[in-house]
């Protein structure tokens, strides 16, 4: 009776561990399950961000194509009127040309370019804040946006404060480049912001990044000069570089903001004080 009972409790231990082993063998293949799963999930998202920014890369192409334009339309102006000098050709060329920006977006502004960097695309002056933020230029949904303007702002930029919004994407395209004025080398070397518009070419040279919790953000379009005094004060007390540019409420501000991951919630703060404005030809 006692062989029996002992034959039965091995029985039963060796069934208990069988039952152990097979609990471990399952988990070990629900968590090598969930780990491919999550690769694959992950590697899905990757695809997918990579598919919209070759979108985005392929609108702004587009775009960016119609600048080469212009010498094509230089060569038929030529022709068509020889009597022209080089100001009026170059004049009509460029009118042209904006036309043209404008036939594909009538909220077409002008033109950003930032010394170092990437940042080479038109913008826009929407009726708020929001549309562009998940429009491209061609008004296309797409979570790259297009570069804006606040929608408080003029579109002759004769505004003292004139503010530019986008968005920092992983490929360092939009306003991701803005990123690179966290070092201080690259912000010492890089400081030329160039804004071309249909009558005139603007440029500004920075004289100030920061990075922001965006809860606490001051963007305003202040119309009096005691408000744009307290304003721009702010813009260099929060300077990560100083520069000692002195401005004053008679200067005219650009600018540009983008978020960051460095702070949570964070946007990171580029202004540039206006240097010479030159009459297109």
């Amino acid at each position: 009776m006692n062989q029996e009972n002992e034959t039965q409790a091995l029985k039963s231990a060796k069934n208990i561990d069988l039952r152990k082993k097979g609990q471990k063998l399952s988990l070990n293949k629900l968590i090598r399950f969930l780990g491919v799963f999550l690769i694959i999930i992950a590697l899905g998202l990757y695809g997918y961000d990579y598919y919209l920014s070759f979108v985005n890369e392929e609108d702004l192409r587009e775009v960016v194509e119609l600048l080469d334009v212009r010498d094509q339309i230089r060569d038929r102006l030529i022709e068509e009127n020889p009597d022209l000098n080089y100001e009026e050709i170059e004049r009509l060329s460029l009118q042209e040309l904006h036309a043209q920006f404008e036939a594909v977006n009538s909220d077409y502004v002008g033109w950003i370019v930032v010394d170092g960097t990437k940042i080479n695309y038109p913008f826009v002056l929407g009726s708020d804040n929001s549309f562009y933020l998940n429009h491209n230029f061609q008004k296309r949904r797409l979570k790259h946006g297009a570069i804006f303007m606040d929608y408080r702002n003029k579109s002759d930029f004769s505004d003292r404060h004139i503010v530019l919004y986008g968005h920092a994407m992983r490929d360092n395209s939009m306003f991701g480049a803005i990123d690179l004025y966290k070092r201080q080398s690259f912000f010492n070397s890089h400081s030329t912001i160039e804004i071309r518009l249909k009558n005139e070419t603007r440029i500004y040279k920075i004289f100030s990044a920061y990075q922001v919790d965006a809860s606490i953000t001051r963007l305003s379009v202040p119309a009096n000069n005691r408000s744009l005094s307290s304003l721009f004060e702010t813009f260099t007390s929060r300077a990560m570089y100083p520069t000692n540019t002195d401005i004053t409420n008679k200067d005219h501000i650009l600018t540009l903001v983008s978020c960051t991951d460095d702070v949570e919630n964070g946007r990171i703060i580029v202004h540039a004080v206006l240097q010479s404005i030159t009459a297109n030809p």
